[in-house]
């Protein structure tokens, strides 16, 4: 940085590429990668069948819980987080 400073000083109106200001900032927008996008399906896949084997175990071992416990926080950070990833800037 100090070396750039020296470099400026020396010749007023030219910087380390021939400008001392940037005339033009663009910002290009990026898709996420698709293999990410299966990736996301993937642990819906898992959460969803995690789901459901916990409403089994439930069921079968007569434990005092609802399932409802099991389901609505799973769908509920899931579907916050999955809202997030998409629209996220």
């Amino acid at each position: 940085m100090l070396a750039n400073t020296v470099k400026l000083r020396g010749r007023p109106g030219e910087g380390i590429h021939g400008k001392t200001f940037i005339e033009e900032v663009r910002v290009k927008e990026q898709r996420p990668a698709a293999g990410f996008d299966r990736v996301l399906v993937l642990f819906w896949g898992l959460m969803l069948s995690k789901c459901l084997f916990s409403t089994w175990a439930v069921g079968y071992w007569d434990m005092p819980v609802s399932s409802f416990w099991v389901w609505l926080p799973s769908l509920v950070f899931g579907t916050v987080c999955t809202v997030l990833y998409r629209y996220r800037e």
